[in-house]
């Protein structure tokens, strides 16, 4: 375990320096390079194009959406990444980039603004302390621009497009998680947001003549190029693996390396300059951000686990925890058994059977318990009045490994109100992950199941048994790479066989 989350937390902190280091390299293809902030922002969605869709193909995912879908992804291109992606762009031709990215990663505020006041959601006092301290730092870039010079003077307007990206991108997560299109995968997403994009920025930079393809050297096609495949691919790719070792609040932590790194990149490479009031004002922001992190934003939070459910490279080169310990058939009778036993003396009980998808964030809430499951052991774990009786079980494998875990509830408006905490925990968790969950409830005795987020009620011994069995039996899939190798392999065998 600790391996694991030692790799998650590497691979996070890469994919937070990459997409710092990709900022810096934008402005330089403006000028006598011949480009500008809109021909980038095109450049960076078109170019990614042909790769998405290689990994689509790698992944075997359909690229077929129903036309609500198609509409929620025209949105999301259009105003959520295209306009955030041009005003950052217009940013860097105005301010230092370390500055527009750290304003920029504001973002979390405005989600946290956003649901307030639009989904009336409630505003905590640790949650507007973090506010406070964000907008203080923003506050310190203003009134260090020379205010005379209004929006002629270039800095107060670049400041003030920074602010207006993090809005934007605010808009963007939160659509997302209430547009029904956070269960997509992340790579068929990117595919239809770049492409989107690519019509939209296409369309207006003929429009305002601002589309210079035709007067780019060769080095800004160059670096156009590498920057689209930095965040596109490489930066997005280690970032879902690492949310999977890692899980999502922790690796929303580790990207605050993202504006540092656009920081500490823009003096080497762009020779910008350090001043006290910007140290100040990146300290505050980073510091109210990371604090609303902390506080798990339920959007920001489901948006990173939407992304760390499936990876490119992990699929690609089978990076993922290896084979997949499956449980037994004697793991099966122990469940099966411990549930209606339990069920008949309306004792609850929540049991999540792991997968693919680690759950190493949810069982590091818990106890370690780290045995054999047994029907008594479980019986015993949820027994009234003991130690461990809250919360849930996770299970790996043969073993349960933790107990009194927390877990994410759902938010799903399908879901009955009827429903307690513990219905509601089982229906979050398989909506982030692809286990099967188990329910006992506390006040009729009957077992449920969840899983991909829909939930079971009131099974028998048989459909428990069967849905075990199912998980029990599906197979991790070979990664492409392992593909190669077997047929490589295999290849080499029948040449041999031939000439025997």
């Amino acid at each position: 375990m600790a391996n694991t989350s030692t790799r998650g937390i590497l691979l996070t902190m890469l994919s937070a320096v990459t997409f710092g280091f990709a900022f810096t390299l934008g402005p330089m293809t403006y000028g006598e390079a011949g480009s500008n902030p809109v021909t980038l922002t095109f450049l960076r969605n078109f170019l990614s194009l042909p790769v998405l869709l290689a990994i689509l193909w790698y992944q075997g995912i359909s690229l077929q959406v129903s036309a609500k879908e198609l509409w929620s992804l025209t949105i999301l291109g259009g105003i959520g990444n295209a306009v955030t992606t041009l005003m950052l762009f217009i940013a860097f031709s105005l301010i230092d980039v370390g500055v527009a990215t750290t304003i920029h990663f504001i973002y979390p505020v405005f989600v946290t603004i956003g649901c307030v006041l639009f989904y009336k959601e409630r505003l905590g006092l640790q949650k507007f302390i973090a506010l406070l301290i964000a907008t203080a730092g923003i506050a310190c870039f203003f009134l260090g621009v020379d205010m005379s010079a209004g929006f002629s003077g270039g800095t107060f307007l670049g400041l003030f497009l920074a602010v207006a990206s993090g809005v934007t991108y605010a808009f963007y997560i939160i659509y997302m998680d209430k547009s029904g299109l956070k269960n997509q995968p992340v790579f068929k997403i990117s595919f239809y947001v770049a492409l989107m994009s690519s019509i939209a920025m296409g369309i207006f930079g003929i429009g305002t003549g601002e589309l210079t393809l035709t007067t780019l050297t060769p080095q800004a096609w160059f670096i156009s190029t590498v920057f689209a495949l930095l965040c596109t691919v490489v930066a997005l790719s280690l970032l879902q693996i690492g949310i999977k070792h890692v899980g999502a609040s922790t690796a929303a932590i580790l990207t605050t390396f993202e504006p540092i790194t656009s920081i500490i990149c823009g003096v080497l490479l762009l020779g910008e300059t350090v001043t006290t009031i910007k140290i100040v004002a990146c300290a505050l922001i980073m510091t109210g951000v990371v604090t609303l992190v902390v506080i798990f934003q339920p959007e920001l939070r489901n948006a990173l686990e939407n992304i760390g459910g499936k990876t490119f490279l992990g699929d690609f080169f089978n990076t993922g925890r290896g084979e997949i310990e499956k449980f037994s058939d004697k793991t099966i009778d122990e469940l099966v058994r411990a549930c209606f036993a339990m069920g008949r003396v309306k004792t609850g009980a929540l049991i999540v059977m792991e997968d693919e998808i680690n759950l190493g964030e949810y069982i590091r809430t818990g106890i370690d318990v780290d045995a054999i499951l047994t029907s008594q052991l479980l019986i015993n774990i949820f027994e009234k009045n003991t130690p461990l009786h809250d919360g849930a079980v996770i299970v790996r494998g043969n073993r349960v490994v933790s107990a009194t875990c927390y877990l994410p509830l759902s938010d799903s408006l399908s879901l009955s109100k009827d429903l307690g905490t513990r219905h509601r925990a089982a229906v979050g968790v398989s909506e982030v992950s692809d286990s099967l969950t188990i329910i006992v409830s506390e006040e009729t005795g009957s077992v449920s199941t969840a899983y991909k987020g829909q939930i079971e009620h009131d099974i028998d011994a048989d459909h428990l048994r069967t849905q075990l069995k199912l998980l029990q039996n599906r197979h991790r899939e070979p990664g492409k790479f392992e593909l190669i190798k077997r047929r490589f392999k295999n290849g080499k065998e029948a040449s041999k066989n031939l000439h025997k």
